[in-house]
């Protein structure tokens, strides 16, 4: 089998045929496709016009896909190894040397897609189908990318300085920068897959290869699509690579506290992220920092620019963040209870469902280990918490979660006298009441 004609036209609608065949049949076409494949993919560096370009890096993912299907015994990992060396070789070499953004960006985002698939779970176990040089390779090649995206930038600003643009000009540029941002976020969402695939292997390769560049794009100097970059890298290692990433930690938390602080709403979110994950992961090896952590938050928070719609998403990771600092590092923090009281004052934050779950699994975990600052010394608190439970409940997807905090909330019940409980209706009104009264009826022989 092979794409034998020479009209142009016909190549393309061929190219697009078989990416649809093997995008709805997948292992159905084992028998064709080692030919498919080394018929289709290569034109990714020899065919003349996108759209065949375009169709090559489409059917990539599907390949492994269908490889991985007819998958019958652990011997055939060669096979599949084989396969995902031939697209990664051709992705690459295709990397190396593109500089259009409009192909540039689909590539990143195809080899973004098969490292997902570069490791396979056969009979329970996970199989790695990349080597030290490949990753090495794949380092390579994403650095040298993000490098001549630097260059294309540094050339555009000299020219916007130095000429005198209209309008329209003007605006073409601000478009090319929100590709090279888009780029650039491609670049290090392949870092940190490759963080995630391949830890062991990825982590002293990006040290070696890439840490400085990483470091380069987190200056403050820098437009706010490298600084975002450079925390979604320095994020990754923290949450992949576990204590190996200890030794990063004293130049990446100053960065991430620093950009809590950020102009861009997109920064303030990644960096709290970080934060949180540094305190969990690291716990004891970030105490020092706690103190630091829960003021640069509490500030951030505060902040009346904090106000402004945009930065909505951004305070919900801060509120996030600031329950995991005092969770796993509550024990190195003075005045604990206040920064617990300052907490509770902005729960719940039901627009914002995956943070407020998260919020929420905290306060029933410090609920249900005693934590007495979370309380107050008079349980003055224990009002404001009760209507912060029942507030989340029906918004809270997780029914195991709801039933965790209906749980608690009947403790409680249990334990206090009428008054409590009456204020808190009155508080919910009856709609909300009457529906919280029914489900602790029903979770009320589990207590």
């Amino acid at each position: 089998m092979g794409i034998r004609t020479n009209a142009v036209d016909e190549k393309a609608r061929a190219c697009r045929i078989l990416s649809i065949f093997v995008d709805d049949l997948h292992g159905a076409l084992k028998q064709w496709l080692p030919q498919i494949m080394h018929t289709v993919l290569p034109l990714l560096n020899t065919a003349p016009f996108d759209d065949m370009k375009l169709s090559s890096l489409a059917i990539m993912p599907e390949i492994l896909i269908a490889v991985a299907e007819t998958m019958t015994s652990p011997a055939g990992i060669d096979d599949y190894r084989q396969h995902f060396l031939f697209i990664l070789d051709t992705l690459l070499t295709f990397l190396a040397e593109e500089t259009e953004l409009d192909l540039l960006i689909p590539a990143l985002q195809t080899l973004s897609i098969c490292l997902e698939k570069s490791t396979l779970v056969i009979s329970g176990q996970t199989v790695r189908v990349l080597q030290g040089a490949e990753v090495a390779r794949i380092c390579e090649v994403l650095q040298q990318t993000l490098r001549a995206s630097f260059e294309r930038r540094a050339v555009r600003s000299a020219e916007l300085e130095q000429e005198a643009w209209d309008e329209e000009e003007v605006e073409e540029y601000r478009e090319m920068e929100q590709s090279e941002n888009t780029a650039h976020l491609w670049i290090s969402k392949n870092i940190g897959t490759l963080l995630q695939t391949h830890a062991g292997l990825a982590l002293p390769l990006v040290h070696e290869i890439m840490l400085e560049d990483v470091f380069e794009c987190s200056d403050e100097s820098r437009t706010a699509g490298d600084r975002l970059v450079g925390l979604y890298v320095m994020a990754k290692i923290v949450e992949y690579c576990g204590k190996e990433a200890f030794q990063y930690y004293p130049r990446f938390i100053p960065i991430f506290l620093r950009e809590l602080h950020s102009a861009d709403a997109d920064i303030r979110e990644a960096a709290a992220e970080a934060i949180g994950m540094a305190a969990e992961i690291g716990k004891d090896l970030v105490c020092e920092i706690a103190p630091r952590c829960v003021k640069e938050i509490e500030f951030t928070l505060d902040d009346p620019v904090s106000r402004e719609r945009c930065y909505a998403k951004s305070n919900a990771m801060d509120i996030e963040v600031l329950g995991k600092v005092c969770f796993y590092l509550g024990s190195y923090l003075i005045m604990l209870g206040d920064h617990y009281s300052f907490w509770l004052s902005h729960l719940p934050i039901p627009e914002y469902e995956e943070q407020n779950a998260h919020c929420m699994q905290l306060l029933c975990g410090l609920l249900e280990r005693g934590e007495s600052a979370l309380v107050g010394e008079t349980n003055q608190n224990i009002p404001r918490i009760l209507q912060i439970l029942c507030d989340s409940v029906g918004v809270i997807s997780d029914r195991d979660l709801e039933n965790r905090m209906l749980r608690i909330v009947k403790t409680i019940e249990m334990q206090s006298p009428p008054q409590l409980m009456n204020a808190l209706w009155e508080v919910l009104g009856s709609d909300k009441s009457g529906m919280i009264k029914r489900k602790l009826a029903e979770i009320q022989n589990l207590i």
